[in-house]
Formats: C-alpha cells, sequence, structure tokens
C-alpha cells in the first residue's frame, strides 16, 4: 500500500514537469531537489518527512535516469545507481542523522558532474521556455548546494575546486538576469505577477545562496525554494494547455 502511494505521488510529480525538459535536465532537477530534501533531514535532526520528500525525487530522478541516452551520459547513470542505494541506508548516531564523509563528497560530486553535463549540452537557450527551465535548474542547484554546504561539519572548507566548478555567485547573476527578462518580453509565456512573486523570494534568501560563511536559515531557503518550484511548475502547466 506504501508503495502504491509513493508511486502515485511520483507519477502526479513527473506529471508537473515532464512536458519540456530532456531527460538529463529533469534528472539534474529531481537530484538537486532530493539532496535539499536529504540534508533537511540531517538539519532537523530526522525529519521524517524531509525523507519521504527525498525518497518520492529519488525515485524522479530514476525514472528520469532510465530515459538518458548517450555514451557520454553513460557513466553517470552508473554513478547514480550505486549512489541512490547508499543514500538510502541512513545512520543515526545519539539519535541525529550520521552522514558518512566519503558519501557526501560523492554525492556532491555526482550533482556538479551533472550540472556541468547540463550546461555543456545547452551552450545557449532559444526560447522563453528554455530560460524558466534553466532558472528552475539552476535555483534547485543552488539550494542544494548551499544546504549541502549547511550540513556539512566543515561548512565551505569541504569544497574542492571541482566542486567549485558550480560558482554560485555566477549562477545568482543568470537567474537575476533571466527573470528580468522574461520580465521585459511584452508577449510572455509567465505570468508576470509569477515572475515578480519568483524575483521577490529569490531575492530574499540570494545573499545566503553564495555567503557560505553566513548564518544560514536554512528551513527559510527550503521553504522559499519549494515556493519557487511551485510558483515555475504552475506556469509550465499553464503553457502545457496553451500550447495543446
Amino acid at each position: 500500500m506504501k508503495k502504491c502511494c509513493i508511486l502515485f505521488v511520483v507519477m502526479n510529480m513527473v506529471s508537473l514537469t515532464s512536458w519540456a525538459m530532456a531527460p538529463v535536465e529533469k534528472h539534474m532537477l529531481y537530484v538537486s531537489q532530493g539532496m535539499s530534501d536529504f540534508y533537511m533531514f540531517q538539519l532537523s535532526n530526522g525529519d521524517k518527512r524531509y525523507f519521504r520528500q527525498f525518497q518520492e525525487h529519488q525515485a524522479l530522478a530514476t525514472h528520469s535516469e532510465i530515459k538518458i541516452k548517450g555514451i557520454e551520459n553513460l557513466k553517470l547513470t552508473e554513478e547514480w545507481r550505486s549512489l541512490n542505494s547508499r543514500l538510502q541506508q541512513i545512520e543515526f548516531k545519539n539519535d541525529e542523522v550520521f552522514v558518512a564523509g566519503v558519501l557526501r563528497r560523492q554525492y556532491r560530486e555526482y550533482l556538479t558532474n551533472l550540472y556541468l553535463a547540463v550546461t555543456k549540452e545547452n551552450a545557449s537557450e532559444h526560447s522563453q521556455e528554455d530560460v524558466v527551465d534553466k532558472i528552475q535548474l539552476l535555483t534547485a542547484m543552488l539550494g542544494a548546494r548551499t544546504l549541502d554546504v549547511a550540513s556539512d561539519y566543515y561548512g565551505p572548507g569541504s569544497l574542492t575546486d571541482h566542486d567549485n566548478l558550480f560558482e554560485a555567485e555566477k549562477a545568482t547573476q543568470q537567474v537575476s538576469k533571466d527573470i528580468s527578462w522574461l520580465m521585459s518580453q511584452e508577449i510572455s509565456q509567465v505570468n508576470k505577477s509569477s515572475l515578480r512573486k519568483l524575483s521577490l523570494k529569490f531575492n530574499f534568501i540570494r545573499g545566503n545562496l553564495v555567503d557560505y560563511h553566513s548564518q544560514t536559515p536554512y528551513f527559510l531557503i527550503y521553504k522559499n525554494m519549494n515556493s519557487m518550484h511551485k510558483i515555475l511548475t504552475e506556469n509550465n502547466l499553464e503553457r502545457l494547455v496553451v500550447s495543446e
């Protein structure tokens, strides 16, 4: 019964973003969201609500990973299956969630590699839909990286040169630029009121997404990231209806 409920939720979540993104982009989105859930589970000292969200996003990530094609992405899919099984085996120590350092590094490296693969494939956007997808991917990645670092004992000192190939400052600048560009379009595929809400929510937490040395209000970041995702997926559904 429990598995059926999770499958029902997963299939409904798939319908929200399956209309436009390529499989590798969807995979990156769900892996990013799953990472945010995973570290919120740790930061909340084992609140099972976050673990359930994590499991749902992991299922979505696996569903999209199956559809990824290309020899260059074969290594990613193999790594995902191994990583996913180990992430499901959470350890508890003194009533706290414990994540082994090696697993954390592999998880972070995997998402960084996904980001590099996606940006390599999508050197430039061609439409408003592409820009909306890019905003969704970058904000999800920003949230995941911030919560990852916030939950790491060594904080930003744990980031390697490879990790820093994802440049948070540049990503936030790009998101702001893209939102402004969408706002400037005379005929926009996205509701202007939704864009204003998106901009306000993003600017509210933007500083915490780039300054890893600040005290991170992780509950606030997680909540705003979910709200931004909801705004973008609602607009995706509106555009899907129009296109049909």
